[in-house]
Parts: structure tokens; sequence; C-alpha cells
């Protein structure tokens, strides 16, 4: 009897453990699934979103929007904004490119976050410039950007959760995993950001360059 009683004592610690470990485990997938289905909301709304407009051209109110509606997914509630109280916020990244002949291609960057601000007219998004990248830095950002014919355009589009100054795993519902931080080269590990989904798709004619 002593013997069973030892053998339960010691082995309730390791049944905790892996209670925790299953716990974290569905935690760190729920969450890989949210930024995925971020991703592609984004990229279904950049592709209708002017489509009742003349002028199809993207604008930084039009990211604003995508950006803020794409992010409710989590727990539909305003957990990405200040102040953060998961420990994250929310950011999307937009690569436009396209092709001028083999070795030259427009290319433009745009952000968008929900770092400050609490609605679709407050966080932050811009477009920056647009400049000529050869087959080399366009292969570098993501190799399907490549296009096949001149004229041809492509869209990358990254989101992320970012960690911000209050973050804690706790917060995220984890017990014993910690999230590993990012490397690729939009959200390093300076940038704080884990759970990155990245998708490239062909935009409709006119949405880019965005306005500037």
């Amino acid at each position: 009897m002593g013997g069973i009683l030892i053998e339960f004592a010691f082995s309730i610690p390791i049944l905790i453990v892996l209670l925790l470990f299953v716990c974290d485990h569905y935690r760190y997938y729920e969450l890989k699934n949210k930024i995925k289905s971020s991703a592609y909301l984004i990229a279904s709304m950049v592709q209708q979103i002017g489509n009742i407009r003349t002028n199809k051209q993207l604008t930084a109110s039009d990211m604003q929007n995508v950006t803020y509606a794409s992010c409710l997914n989590l727990f539909h509630s305003q957990s990405m904004f200040p102040p953060f109280p998961l420990g994250i916020f929310y950011s999307a990244c937009f690569n436009w490119v396209k092709r001028i002949d083999s070795n030259s291609y427009s290319w433009q960057q745009g952000w968008a976050t929900t770092i400050v601000g609490n609605s679709p007219a407050t966080i932050h998004a811009f477009f920056g410039g647009v400049y000529t990248k050869n087959l080399a830095q366009i292969k570098s950002i993501h190799a399907d950007l490549v296009c096949e014919h001149d004229g041809d355009e492509r869209l990358l589009i990254i989101c992320a959760y970012r960690r911000s100054p209050n973050f804690n795993k706790s917060l995220l519902g984890f017990f014993l995993l910690e999230p590993r931080l990012g490397t690729n080269a939009f959200y390093g590990a300076n940038s704080q950001a884990f759970f990155e989904y990245m998708i490239v798709i062909t935009p409709k004619p006119g949405l880019f360059p965005g306005e500037v």
C-alpha cells in the first residue's frame, strides 16, 4: 500500500506537467491558425475593397480598415489594442512588386499595426515610396514575388503578433512554452514578432501602387 502511494505521489507532478504541455500545444496552434486566417482575410479584403469605386488605388485608410477587420478574429474583442491585455499587438506588412523587365521591378512596401489607436481611423498605416529593385533583391524578399512576364504584379502579405512592453506568456495562456520570435527580414528578433504568416497573391489591376 505504501509503495502505491509513493508511486502515486511521484506520478502526480508528471501528469500535471503533461496536462500543461497539452494546453500549451493547443494554444500554440490556435494562435498560428488565427494569424493564418488574418492573412487570408486581408488578401480577400484587399482584392474586394475597391470594387465599388472608380479609382481602385488603395490608400492608407483602406489598409487601416482591412487591418482592423482582420485582427478581430482573436476573441472578437479589443485585445489587439492598447493597453494590450494579452501582451501582444497585431501587425501587417505589404510588399508589392511589378515586373518592368527580366531584371527590373517596381517595389513598394506598406505597413499597418495596432500599436497605436483602437479604431480603423486611428491605427497606424502607411505606404512608402515606389522604388526599383533588381531580380536578386526581389528574390531575397520572397521567391514567389518573381513574375514571369513584364507587367505582372505580385503582393506579399505578412501578418504577425508582436510583443508589447507588458508581454508575459501567461497572458496568452501559456504555462510552459515560450513562443519563438520570428527571424524573417520584416519581423526579425528585434521586432519582437512571432506566429508570422506569409501569403503571396496576384492583386487586381489598379490597386497598386498604394497612395503615398
